[in-house]
Order: C-alpha cells, then structure tokens, then sequence
C-alpha cells in the first residue's frame, strides 16, 4: 500500500496498489466523516467496483504526523484530479 500526501490540499491518498490512473475512477463514495468530524474520506472504485483509491480530506487532522512526513509527494493523487497520471506502480 502507498500513501501519498499533496501538502498544498491538505489531502492524502492510500492505494492498495499501483496508484490510479486517469479515468480510472469510475465511482466515489464520499461523505464517510472521522469521529471528530474534522475531515472527510473517500473511496474510489473502478468500473469493475475495486477499490482503487482511499482519499483522505483534511489530512494533517486525520494521520499522525509521522506517517505525512514519510508519505510519498511526488506520486500524482488521481482522486481528487490534482494531478492525474496514467503512471504504473
């Protein structure tokens, strides 16, 4: 699993493996709240219903800041189209 943080979103993307491509995203879940209510997560499925992506809204509140700093700032976040790439694992 990858963990991706975009520091200007705030925003932060788990892959279960290679991380999604453009297009990719064939259906989003959102609205799943934190106990606290202080971010949002999304689950994006591809056409065949997999999880491809989990996107997690207001990082910096939900994950420890260690886990940010070892995060991965350079793979493209595909859930919020910040940067979509088509670019395998």
């Amino acid at each position: 699993m990858k963990l991706k943080f975009d520091e200007e979103a705030n925003a932060a993307s788990l892959f279960p493996g290679r991380p999604a491509g453009q297009g990719e995203i064939a259906t989003t879940v959102s609205g799943i709240q934190d106990p606290l209510k202080k971010g949002e997560l999304l689950l994006h499925f591809d056409a065949n219903g997999r999880l491809i992506e989990i996107e997690i809204l207001n990082a910096r509140d939900l994950l420890r800041a260690s886990d940010l700093d070892s995060a991965d700032r350079d793979l493209p976040l595909a859930g919020n189209q910040l940067l979509p790439s088509d670019s395998p694992d």
